[in-house]
């Protein structure tokens, strides 16, 4: 059970970190875009980010709902 896991803390990180990388790239584009005033670029990288970027969230999600019922629940003393 700690191995699945294991591999399902690697699938989350990979998501995060390839969910994060890309928006930011798409944010730096739109910003290069919006100083040359291209608007068909702007739009075009929108449309080729976002679905891949709802799939790789969709990924995230599933992992870390997964996570939530696989890992014992830690009880403080409060």
């Amino acid at each position: 059970m700690k191995g699945f896991c294991k591999l399902l803390d690697v699938i989350y990180t990979v998501c995060l970190t390839a969910f994060v990388l890309s928006l930011i790239a798409m944010l730096l584009v739109q910003v290069v875009c919006l100083f040359i005033m291209n608007g068909p670029a702007s739009v075009w990288i929108y449309d080729f980010i976002m679905p891949k970027a709802g799939v790789v969230a969709a990924v995230m999600v599933v992992a870390v709902v997964l996570l939530s019922y696989l890992r014992p629940n830690k009880k403080t003393n409060d």
